[in-house]
């Protein structure tokens, strides 16, 4: 049974684009087009996805705010996160790993670090 990914982004672009890399590579994809969707979804079966591909800049709930609702929750903090963002900085790349990601990405993302990297998280919980 392939892993199933959760993507989270605002840009339908994006979304599409990570949708064709994963599912190239394997993968089973839903897509929730901002934070609080995405949350919700988790919560629904906290065990039906192996790892979230996030984007940063979403409205409503934004990308790290969901990741540090994810890791208070006992019962959906052990998926991990792929954070993508469109900022090289080293003070938003800090912030993202103290708030709990796996691992981050700078927009545009590549198909040959992007799958990989999913790879590694996938295996961190199997």
């Amino acid at each position: 049974m392939p892993h199933k990914i959760l993507i989270v982004d605002d840009e339908p672009l994006s979304i599409e684009a990570l949708r064709h890399y994963l599912t190239e590579a394997g993968y089973e994809v839903d897509e929730a087009e901002n934070g609080v969707v995405a949350y919700a979804m988790l919560s629904q079966d906290p065990n039906r996805y192996s790892a979230v591909v996030l984007d940063w800049m979403m409205p409503e709930l934004s990308g790290i705010e969901l990741v540090e609702q994810l890791q208070r929750s006992e019962v959906l903090n052990h998926i991990p996160v792929v954070m993508l963002t469109g900022v090289d900085e080293r003070d938003q790349i800090i912030e993202a790993v103290q708030a709990g990601v796996f691992d981050y990405l700078i927009k545009p993302v590549e198909k040959d670090l992007l799958v990989p990297m999913v790879g590694q998280a996938v295996a961190q919980v199997s």
